[in-house]
C-alpha cells in the first residue's frame, strides 16, 4: 500500500512539473521581423503593419491592450482599463487597443458604445491565425503587454488590466 503510494504521489510531481514547464509562456522581449509584417486595419479600413505602428526609441510606454468585442471579460476589464488610464493621464503612458474581432462593425460599434480611448487596431489574420498572437502565446483575451520607451517588450502577460505585476511595471516606468 505504500509503495503504491509512493507511486502515485511521484507520478502527480512529476506531471504537476511536466505541465509546469511545457504550459508556461516564455516571455519574449521584442517582436520578430515576421510578427512586424503583421497586416492590421484601423478604424478608417486602412490596412498597415504592425511595423508602421511599432516606434521604438519614443517617449512612452504602452500598453498594448488585445480583445475583442464579443468577448465579456474584455468588455468586463474596461472599467480597469479606463481607470489606468485616468491614473497615468499626466504620463507617458499610450494605449494601443488590438481587436481580434472578424465583424468589422461590431469591432467599431464597441468602440463607441464603450468609450474605448486610445489608438484601435483589428488584426487580418484570425485569432489563431495570426503570426502576432501566436508569437506572443495569445490564448486568452483579455491579454495585456507593456512596451517600454524603446519598444521592448517589459510586461508580457496580464489578463486583467489592474494585475500587480502589469502595475508595477507602470509604477517603474511611467515618468
Amino acid at each position: 500500500m505504500k509503495n503504491n503510494l509512493k507511486i502515485y504521489v511521484r507520478i502527480a510531481l512529476f506531471s504537476f512539473i511536466f505541465l509546469l514547464f511545457t504550459c508556461s509562456k516564455t516571455p519574449k522581449n521584442s517582436f520578430s521581423d515576421e510578427v512586424l509584417a503583421e497586416k492590421l486595419e484601423n478604424q478608417t479600413n486602412e490596412k498597415i503593419t504592425l511595423a508602421d505602428i511599432y516606434i521604438p526609441k519614443s517617449d512612452s510606454i504602452t500598453i498594448i491592450d488585445f480583445w475583442a468585442s464579443w468577448c465579456p471579460d474584455c468588455i468586463k476589464g474596461l472599467g480597469a482599463v479606463k481607470e489606468i488610464q485616468q491614473i497615468y493621464a499626466s504620463k507617458n503612458v499610450k494605449f494601443i487597443f488590438l481587436s481580434v474581432d472578424d465583424d468589422v462593425s461590431a469591432w467599431k460599434r464597441s468602440i463607441e458604445k464603450h468609450q474605448i480611448k486610445g489608438t484601435h487596431f483589428r488584426l487580418l489574420d484570425k485569432w489563431k491565425k495570426s503570426k502576432l498572437c501566436d508569437y506572443l502565446e495569445v490564448s486568452w483575451i483579455p491579454r495585456y503587454l507593456v512596451l517600454d520607451a524603446n519598444g521592448k517588450i517589459i510586461h508580457y502577460n496580464s489578463i486583467e488590466a489592474n494585475d500587480k505585476e502589469l502595475i508595477a511595471v507602470l509604477e517603474k516606468y511611467a515618468k
